[in-house]
């Protein structure tokens, strides 16, 4: 099997895929490729044929014993080999039914000419009284301890076997093999990265070495400098203080209002009646008017020079 390697030359991964084709119709091995043809190779990208070979415990029996099938683990193996990648799975029943649900996987296997193929794969477990699930969950012993365990999990079990689904039928791997066709070797034909640095320019090479070593400043240029912070805005401007009142402003408390404002009458006047206010707070209509008519109910002279205004 001389054609299992990397091929960057175009001419020599042609050889390589038509012999494993040729093995292939012959009995000799079992092909999995995404294509069997190779007209050209993508940029930075070579043929890769590699082989695999099933573990006896990974090829399990089905019922009547004359076919097999292969586990989920060496599925797994083939489809990381062939670089399928997952896209999406949803499931599809809205979940009215007890112990069924039904799921849909969609997964993306690349091709031999550079592009990309979407693999849809669905299934449905119904895991209900009487169906064949259910009768399957519980064996020949009438295990209701496995049944109970299949129904607490028989969304996980729909995902799981629509995914084996969709890899299989990317892979173009049947359900049902004879035991001699599983246990032939397994060679998987794909696309893989490859660096062929005589064709690589100094610029690429330059990149890759900066984007290795963390200068990021080389692949996308000097970072966008902070904005200035704003300007600081001057303070507010605050409101003048009232004038000092005289003698005869204050003789009533009327023309002591209207002087100084609700500040004042707010300071004194509460003081006055005896009432304690807030400092964001004035007095109520009824306090004012309580107040007002106390004052100027009062006679009150010119105030002297030290002399205390106490009504």
């Amino acid at each position: 099997m001389n054609y299992v390697g990397l091929f960057s030359d175009l001419g020599r991964a042609q050889e390589a895929l038509a012999a494993a084709l040729a093995d292939a119709a012959n009995g000799r091995v079992n092909l999995v490729a995404a294509g069997h043809e190779v007209s050209w190779l993508p940029p930075m990208r070579a043929l890769a044929v590699r082989r695999l070979d099933a573990a006896p415990d990974q090829v399990y029996g089905l019922p009547g014993g004359k076919k097999v099938a292969l586990g989920r683990t060496f599925l797994e193996m083939l489809a990381r080999t062939l670089r399928i990648s997952d896209l999406s799975s949803e499931r599809t029943d809205d979940g009215s039914v007890p112990f069924l649900a039904a799921y849909r996987v969609k997964v993306q296997i690349p091709l031999l000419d550079g592009g990309f193929s979407v693999v849809i794969g669905e299934k449905t477990v119904d895991l209900s009284d009487g169906s064949p699930a259910a009768a399957d969950a519980l064996g020949r012993s009438n295990s209701t301890s496995s049944l109970a365990t299949a129904r607490k999990f028989v969304c996980e079990l729909a995902q799981t076997k629509a995914r084996l689904r969709a890899l299989r039928s990317a892979m173009s791997v049947v359900g049902a093999l004879d035991p001699g066709q599983a246990n032939r070797p397994w060679v998987v034909v794909t696309l893989a990265p490859h660096f062929d640095l005589s064709l690589v320019s100094q610029e690429f090479m330059d990149l890759a070495a900066a984007q290795v070593l963390g200068i990021e400043t080389n692949l996308y240029g000097r970072p966008t400098p902070a904005p200035a912070p704003p300007a600081q805005l001057p303070p507010p401007p605050t409101a003048p203080e009232p004038e000092a009142a005289t003698g005869a402003q204050l003789t009533t408390l009327r023309g002591w209002w209207d002087r100084l404002g609700g500040e004042a009458f707010r300071a004194h006047g509460a003081e006055a009646l005896g009432v304690t206010m807030p400092p964001s707070k004035m007095l109520t209509a009824e306090q004012a008017d309580r107040v007002l008519a106390h004052f100027e109910s009062l006679e009150v002279g010119p105030q002297e020079e030290g002399e205390d205004f106490d009504g």
